[in-house]
């Protein structure tokens, strides 16, 4: 009789499952990076929003994980330009951000979050991150 393991499910789960992580800190985007592909992830990187907008556009993500504070276009505005795309509108997106409560990105996480003007992220995270819950909540979101 076979016996599924837990970690097999997971990763077969995560099969197929494309994420786009941007991330402008080096260290930070290896650590996501090799996270989630160690669970079974497909995975893509970014440096700031200017270069994911071009990822996108060659590949279409299931997911992305979205710093908030990036030099060249940030993490808000980039989630602004992703919401009012047609095309784009729908990618689940999780906001990982040292800045939720700093005077660095308070303001624009708090905007992100009162979803006035878009919907809200589908999830947040701060660093350090919680690898655990980090995995946890990118199976919940795309399944």
């Amino acid at each position: 009789m076979a016996t599924t393991n837990m970690k097999g499910v997971a990763m077969e789960q995560a099969k197929g499952k494309l994420i786009l992580v941007i991330e402008d800190e080096p260290d930070v985007q290896i650590v996501l990076k090799t996270s989630l592909q160690d669970a079974g992830f497909s995975v893509m990187t970014a440096s700031d929003g200017h270069q994911a907008y071009n990822k996108i556009k060659e590949q279409v993500p299931d997911f992305i994980t979205l710093d908030l504070v990036m030099p060249r276009q940030s993490g808000v505005l980039f989630y602004k330009k992703l919401r009012k795309s047609s095309k784009w509108s729908k990618i689940p997106v999780m906001i990982i951000t040292a800045h939720a409560r700093d005077d660095l990105g308070q303001e624009d996480f708090a905007e992100l979050m009162d979803a006035k003007e878009f919907p809200a992220p589908d999830a947040y995270m701060e660093k350090p991150l919680d690898h655990e819950k980090l995995l946890e909540l990118t199976k919940s979101i795309i399944g």
